[in-house]
């Protein structure tokens, strides 16, 4: 482990962006009880950067509290230093479920269908996206050529994800479009990544 390497502690907002907070990967540890402090303002950030009217005004804290198993580490590779992500859930000050975390409003939820229904949700992935400045030329839209011209990449990127059960990956309609289909999990992924890699 390089000394400069970080723990990113990230979760996802109600705009849906993953906002974070960096810590030394060392001191990740110590971070499991407590978390990291964060304003609860915070909470009212909007995706254009601003923060909208809220209740809990400048110094309101809740705290990031890294999830047990919700983590994943990309090695290093050629200039870019290794990632390690720790998804985290929002904790009021007294050690409550904090308000407007996705996460814990997810696992109410799970826990009230369960309870009231006796259901368990199963729930899967599919992600797009377009590579852009490809260092691959680009084929016909779902063709086994734009797959071919891909190849490395898709290999590569096969390899990252196979420890999230990926289920598929093909080239999409768009000129430069993939899809990483995931298999389908229970409830929201209490096996960790790790157990899985």
């Amino acid at each position: 482990m390089d000394n400069g390497d970080l723990a990113i502690l990230a979760w996802c907002d109600l705009g849906a962006i993953m906002r974070t907070r960096a810590i030394p990967l060392g001191q990740l540890d110590a971070k499991r009880r407590h978390g990291v402090g964060w304003a609860a303002a915070g909470t009212a950030m909007t995706p254009f950067d601003g923060i909208v009217e809220n209740p809990w005004g400048p110094i309101e804290e809740v705290r990031q509290v890294p999830v047990d198993g919700a983590s994943v580490t990309v090695p290093a590779r050629d200039r870019a230093p290794a990632l390690h992500l720790y998804l985290t859930r929002t904790l009021a000050h007294d050690g409550s479920a904090g308000d407007c975390c996705p996460r814990n409003f997810c696992e109410a939820a799970l826990q009230a269908l369960e309870s009231e229904c006796g259901w368990t949700l199963w729930s899967a992935f599919e992600h797009e996206f377009t590579a852009i400045d490809a260092p691959f030329p680009l084929g016909a839209v779902y063709s086994v050529e734009a797959l071919r011209h891909a190849a490395p990449f898709a290999a590569e990127a096969s390899a990252a994800l196979h420890a999230l059960a990926l289920e598929c990956f093909e080239p999409e309609f768009g000129k430069g479009q993939f899809e990483v289909s995931c298999a389908p999990q229970p409830e929201i992924g209490r096996a960790s990544c790790r157990e899985r890699v």
